[in-house]
């Protein structure tokens, strides 16, 4: 795109058209142009080589006979017109001499640590975002005086590849050097010998478990099929006095490596706060590079070429080819529903042959943290948090970053029908309550609890333990084998309540005459409560037993059931008593906590994983093989009464 970076005095039809874009900002804010003032965009960063943050910065000239006080300026980028961001002296002088250069950066402070030499020109700094594709920006004094204007377009070069923006004979073109020339004369394409750009740093060891001022390593690999002079090559890391030059006579060969020891290089590669490394040319241009955040003792940086990027190994391999572990398949659960002030379980599983290795820290985002591969873990407020998982396998850390939402917990609409305060025989075999899913959705109530006791004052708590599903307008029992409650006989009180301690339900009993064994009390259709002297849900106890022939069950207890039964629907219950009050099951001396798919000695039909039909009995079946010999008989007879015939 040829465009011109202009000041005051040279207005052209781009900042005619960009004044146009930026009407009303202007309108609305008051700003005016400046009258003396003669800057120019000389050199932009925009797109960094990995992840822009911090490394993006745009370079000015002063081109004015005056010299510029640096005052309250702002820059505004035309993704975001709204926003003006402040510009503030970091580093040299406040006033920009005619000629001079000066940069506003990103963040000024990494700026200047990733210069490779000392610089000492002036340094702004700022909070801006340039685009990545396209972008106009512009530079206003404290009054809102337009200083400078310019913008870009990625096609001209710099997309993501180290490489800058410079401006020449008013076009933007990509930079003759990576990094380009912040502060200095744009870089020139000259008649300066050309080197290989196929020599990359392959390994590095910056934190080795035994002398690190000796055992400290950089490899390098020469990916070309030539022989390489690597006389005045540099090795050096960010600060600005670590530098290593190769003297005469060292060589690379083809497809090989070459290791450097700390004994030579001399300057010492950071365990933590972040580093990097470079590999220039005598041109003094970056050939190669690599950065880290923190490094692990006896653990080695290595290029990983199958993939393009880096990773960490515990085989140390100078001189060799890169050793990595095989990443292991990483596998995360969490519930699907997290609610505030409930606990949440969160579980890891790692694949792999080290598993004794492998480290975990789960940051739940709120501040809090755990090193346990499941846990759990209670979110004190509403709102969307990210969670980030660091597995540590031993050579290098795995980080897996996902977001949870945490809701207000729901109260579905859950209401008492009916109860038996005082079963015939032993109560605390026998009580159930009854309950009923008003709501739409299917809810399960584990977690929630029954609260009984005589009055509000002498109540207990008793929390459902157990997965307890209803679904939508289901009816269901419990009973002591989900919820250890305990019901007075004579008079009480029964909350149902939400995991969060809230009342779903509540009802409150009391019959002046003593309640009869298996008098029930129940919710009639028009809300009125009422005792019903004998449960029509109530089986008798079993009369006989029976061995059922061809069964794949043991001999076993059944439970006669009556005709007006017969085809309503059943539930199983979990219990050790023949008196099932709800539900036509049989009763299984072996496997007393569930029953079987059938009646015995009854056809049924499994609707659910829970739920069964029961139908009239069936005539009782012959074993295969008697029926199978009485056929056979018949056949033979027939056979012997026409022989006999002929």
């Amino acid at each position: 795109m040829r465009v011109k970076p202009i000041g005051v005095k040279k207005i052209s039809l781009l900042t005619f058209l960009f004044g146009m874009t930026f009407f009303a900002f202007f309108v609305i804010t008051g700003f005016s142009l400046a009258e003396e003032t003669d800057l120019i965009a000389t050199e932009i960063m925009y797109d960094a080589e990995g992840i822009d943050n911090d490394k993006e910065w745009i370079e000015f000239k002063n081109k004015s006979q005056n010299s510029l006080k640096i005052f309250n300026w702002k820059l505004i980028e035309s993704s975001k017109p709204e926003t003006q961001h402040k510009i503030s002296l970091y580093q040299g002088n406040s006033v920009i001499e005619p000629e001079e250069y000066f940069i506003i950066a990103e963040n000024a402070k990494e700026f200047i640590k990733k210069i490779p030499e000392d610089y000492s020109a002036t340094v702004l700094d700022s909070s801006f975002s340039l685009s990545n594709t396209k972008e106009e920006i512009i530079l206003l004094d404290a009054d809102g005086n337009l200083l400078a204007t310019t913008s870009y377009e990625n096609s001209a070069g710099g997309k993501g590849n180290g490489f800058t923006l410079e401006w020449e004979d008013g076009v933007w073109r990509e930079s003759f050097i990576k990094g380009g020339t912040p502060g200095k004369k744009n870089s020139q394409k000259s008649n300066q010998p050309e080197y290989s750009d196929q020599i990359k740093l392959n390994e590095i060891l910056p934190n080795p478990k035994d002398n690190e001022k000796t055992d400290e390593f950089i490899e390098l690999y020469n990916f070309s099929s030539d022989e390489i002079n690597l006389e005045n090559w540099i090795l050096k890391d960010a600060s600005k006095s670590g530098k290593f030059v190769f003297p005469k006579d060292y060589f690379i060969k083809p497809n090989g490596y070459l290791v450097v020891y700390k004994n030579l290089f001399k300057f010492a590669m950071n365990n933590s706060g972040g580093e990097e490394v470079f590999l220039l040319n005598p041109n003094e241009k970056i050939v190669s590079s690599v950065s880290y955040e923190k490094s692990f003792e006896g653990i080695s940086y290595n290029f990983d070429s199958e993939n393009n990027n880096w990773r960490w190994s515990k085989f140390l391999t100078p001189g060799e080819k890169n050793k990595l572990d095989k990443i292991p398949k990483i596998e995360i659960k969490k519930d699907k529903k997290i609610y505030k002030n409930f606990y949440a379980t969160f579980e890891i599983k790692i694949h792999s042959k080290n598993k004794k290795e492998n480290r975990v820290t789960w940051d739940f985002g709120d501040g809090k943290k755990s090193y346990k591969r499941k846990t759990r873990h209670k979110y004190s407020k509403t709102g969307t948090y990210l969670v980030k998982l660091k597995i540590f396998t031993g050579s290098e850390e795995i980080v897996k970053q996902f977001s949870v939402k945490v809701r207000k917990y729901p109260h579905p609409k859950v209401k008492f029908i009916r109860f038996s305060p005082n079963p015939a025989g032993k109560d605390s075999e026998q009580e159930w309550i009854e309950i009923k899913n008003y709501s739409s959705k299917k809810i399960n109530l584990k977690d929630w609890s029954i609260k009984t006791g005589v009055s509000s004052q002498k109540a207990v708590n008793h929390s459902i333990n157990d997965d307890f599903f209803l679904k939508a307008g289901e009816r269901g029992v419990l009973t002591r084998d989900f919820s250890k409650f305990s019901l007075n006989n004579k008079k009480g009180e029964i909350k149902l309540l939400y995991p969060d301690g809230k009342t779903a339900d509540k009802i409150t009993y009391k019959k002046e005459n003593e309640i009869k064994d298996d008098e029930i009390y129940e919710k009639k259709n028009g809300g009125k409560w009422q005792w019903q002297e004998k449960s029509i849900l109530a089986i008798s106890k079993p009369k006989q037993e029976t061995i059922i022939k061809n069964s794949p069950l043991k001999p076993e207890k059944f439970i006669e059931v009556p005709k007006e039964y017969i085809g309503q629907k059943s539930y199983p219950k979990k219990t050790n008593s023949p008196i099932l009050n709800y539900g036509l099951f049989a009763y299984t001396e072996k496997n007393p906590r569930y029953s079987t798919e059938f009646v015995l000695g009854m056809e049924t039909k499994k609707i659910s994983a829970e739920n069964f039909l029961a139908k009239t009995k069936t005539a009782k079946q012959e074993h295969y093989l008697v029926s199978f010999a009485k056929q056979l008989n018949k056949k033979l007879n027939n056979l012997l009464i026409k022989i006999s015939n002929h």
